[in-house]
């Protein structure tokens, strides 16, 4: 072949390569500027994955300190969540209780009184109004009964007795002529006001001339070195602490320095101690004793005043504490058959002796029961039967019956109330009170073989009643030893008054002996009966 044949089909062969080259050529620019477009997609991608991580860093970081910091703290979270458990527990079981005492609660109205069924009537909010019954009651004698009359004394029977000879009031007419034709006697009671009376003793001084010593008479009716007599010392102390005037008012009213009048309590406080012990000796042999405590004030300090009497004695002691160590103090800690009339107070649990609940406590408690639950008809049965026996056991010393008759009655009521309080019963305030009874069996029924001993502790309620209005009005005692007087006086001077003696002229009496004989035993004057000598020991003990 001629070689130009050949160079034009191998220039015609590189022609079509050429043109197939141009297409690739082409098609690998298209796909050279696709790729371009996905490769600044995927850098864009890349770019934010980046920043993605550096706040996935700084997230890791952030957390690895939080887990170091719960790490030292897991120990408390731990405890709290367990307490937090705990509480919801309690939480759960408090909605169960009060979805069972829903069903209890009456409508309040908000006019109920302040909450105890003592309130007093200046406090309650509202005042039932008097039944047309007590309303149509009147004052005074009941009809038909004719009265005791005015009692006046004689001529010979006055102290004084005093002539009037002018007429009083208006002229009986325009021209009165009067002649006297007789006298008409008018009993008149008068008070002579109390003075001081200024007493110069002279004492006559005596030398020994064996001993070579002094002797110097004194005057029967004052201590040695007092500026007031016994007479003005008994008065004065009398109305301090048998009448509770505050010693401020008895030392206005009688002109003594307020000091001076403390000094003489103190003095005769330590001179009658003996006296004081020997009352509580005897009284601790008696057949029963009320027992009550009340608030006290010493020198701004929360203190207690405690009474243990019945009709011979009146013990009053004044300490720092509620603890049975004071009953334990003035009833002893031995073993003893003294029936002691209290309230449930756990003070008196540890003494050795017999107790009686008081049956007033018991039926106010009952009450309060159904007022509480006025809707429910179990505790509204309940209450009325229990409360009827009980109201009748506090009556029944008052109906005079022979002891077989009493007694007779006293066994049938205890029986009763036995009943009722071992009938079955599903409210849990009925059973609470049920429970009382049939737990303290033995604490409630003293009174039923023997009608001398009270069910109830009215008595001592009503003699330490006067405390508490002392307590208000003098703001308590300011020292341990202005308690100590106060409970030695008071005892003294309100058990001569039970057993039928004048406190004023007890004192007095009291005082004139410690006077000749500061060791006097003065048992005699306040105890009537015959003494025995076996106490004579415990006393100096």
């Amino acid at each position: 072949m001629h070689y130009s044949k050949r160079y034009k089909k191998r220039i015609a062969q590189l022609e079509c390569e050429l043109e197939m080259y141009k297409k690739v050529a082409i098609a690998a620019e298209a796909n050279s500027k696709q790729n371009l477009i996905l490769f600044k997609e995927e850098q864009r991608k890349r770019q934010n994955l980046e920043s993605e991580l550096e706040k996935q860093k700084r997230l890791n970081t952030d957390l690895q300190a939080k887990s170091c910091l719960w790490e030292r703290e897991g120990k408390n979270l731990h405890a709290e969540l367990k307490k937090m458990g705990e509480l919801s527990d309690a939480y759960a079981d408090s909605l169960k209780k009060i979805k069972a005492l829903e069903k209890k609660l009456n409508i309040r109205k908000g006019t109920e009184d302040p909450y105890g069924l003592n309130t007093p009537s200046s406090k309650k909010v509202n005042k039932p109004n008097s039944t047309a019954e007590n309303r149509a009651k009147r004052g005074g004698a009941k009809p038909g009964h004719e009265g005791h009359g005015r009692k006046d004394f004689t001529v010979a029977e006055a102290d004084q007795v005093t002539y009037n000879s002018v007429p009083s009031g208006r002229p009986c007419c325009d021209n009165p002529d009067l002649h006297p034709v007789g006298t008409v006697n008018h009993a008149v009671y008068n008070f002579v006001p109390m003075k001081l009376e200024k007493v110069m003793n002279v004492n006559t001084k005596y030398h020994c001339v064996n001993c070579d010593s002094d002797v110097l008479a004194a005057a029967e009716d004052t201590f040695p070195g007092a500026k007031y007599s016994n007479m003005a010392g008994a008065l004065s102390i009398a109305e301090c602490y048998f009448h509770n005037a505050t010693i401020g008012s008895v030392a206005e009213r009688f002109g003594i320095n307020k000091g001076t009048l403390i000094g003489i309590a103190h003095r005769y406080a330590d001179a009658l101690e003996p006296l004081y012990r020997q009352i509580i000796f005897e009284m601790r042999k008696s057949l029963f004793l009320h027992a009550d405590e009340t608030g006290w004030s010493m020198d701004g300090k929360k203190a207690y005043a405690w009474l243990f009497a019945n009709d011979l004695f009146q013990v009053f002691a004044f300490r720092e504490t509620r603890g049975s160590i004071v009953p334990k103090e003035i009833l002893g800690e031995e073993e003893s058959e003294l029936i002691l009339i209290v309230d449930r107070y756990r003070g008196y649990s540890p003494l050795l002796l017999f107790r009686q609940f008081c049956y007033a406590h018991l039926f106010r408690d009952v009450e309060e029961l159904k007022l509480e639950f006025p809707d429910d008809k179990q505790v509204t049965v309940f209450c009325d039967d229990l409360m009827n026996q009980l109201t009748k056991a506090m009556k029944l010393k008052s109906e005079s019956l022979s002891r077989q008759k009493y007694v007779s009655k006293a066994r049938k009521i205890k029986k009763e109330i036995m009943r009722i309080c071992h009938e079955e019963a599903n409210d849990p305030g009925v059973q609470g009170i049920q429970d009382i009874f049939r737990e303290n069996e033995d604490k409630l029924f003293h009174w039923v073989e023997n009608p001398d001993i009270p069910c109830e502790n009215n008595f001592g309620e009503r003699n330490l009643r006067p405390v508490v209005i002392l307590r208000k009005i003098s703001f308590g005692c300011q020292s341990e030893r202005g308690m100590r007087t106060r409970e030695i006086l008071m005892t003294i001077l309100h058990t001569a008054k039970c057993r039928g003696h004048d406190p004023v002229n007890f004192l007095e009496r009291a005082l004139n002996i410690l006077c000749k004989d500061p060791k006097a035993d003065l048992r005699h004057l306040i105890f009537s009966d015959e003494l025995s000598n076996s106490q004579d020991d415990s006393i100096a003990a």
